[in-house]
């Protein structure tokens, strides 16, 4: 090998890096969007997980926790306390803030793996009159995560606001409701129950 031209070794090194360059800038179709039943189920994943009391937790303090997710991964869960009082009337304010890391949800026949970013922010509002024991929900959700389905992936953003009566007698039977956007998509909820 001594006294070798070390030239045409130079030049398909250079080559390569110009092969490798061309690929990286090649152009690529971007993610396919979640669709309708897609976007709803990874909603409804994510809402069953909140209402879900026997996720366990990894970690605890007043205001926040992180719970492991039943198929991988874990949530952080940040919440912020006050209350009202006006007359008989008790406003409790609870503002949530989601951040998943790798958390993988199964919802009506999806598998979703959900990254915080930007992260969700859920904004409920309990009313109870006197001692009637009903109360009133007023709830927004904004913000979003990240997702990836089978070989999919992209950024889901929450615009939905909503809410309703619960009487706690009739629990399994909520009137209660949200509309907006999930995903980008214009969806319908006529069905929830809040969570914790």
């Amino acid at each position: 090998m001594r006294g070798m031209n070390p030239l045409p070794l130079l030049v398909i090194l250079l080559m390569g890096v110009v092969f490798v360059g061309a690929c990286k800038d090649s152009p690529t179709e971007p993610a396919q969007p979640l669709n309708e039943e897609e976007a709803e189920a990874l909603f409804v994943g994510l809402f069953d997980f909140l209402s879900d009391s026997t996720a366990e937790p990894i970690s605890e303090t007043e205001n926040s926790g992180v719970y492991a997710c039943a198929r991988g991964g874990e949530m952080a869960v940040t919440i912020d306390f006050s209350q009202e009082v006006v007359g008989d009337t008790v406003r409790r304010n609870s503002d949530l803030v989601l951040d998943p890391d790798g958390c993988v949800i199964w919802s009506e026949g999806y598998q979703f793996t959900l990254d915080g970013n930007p992260n969700a922010r859920i904004d409920m509002a309990f009313s109870t009159v006197g001692q009637s024991g009903s109360f009133v929900l007023d709830m927004s959700i904004t913000g979003g995560l990240d997702w990836r389905l089978d070989d999919r992936s992209g950024t889901c953003i929450f615009d939905l606001s909503g809410g309703g009566t619960f009487d706690p007698s009739n629990i399994d039977a909520p009137e209660a409701g949200m509309t907006g956007t999930v995903c980008g998509l214009e969806l319908d909820f006529d069905s929830l129950q809040p969570p914790g």
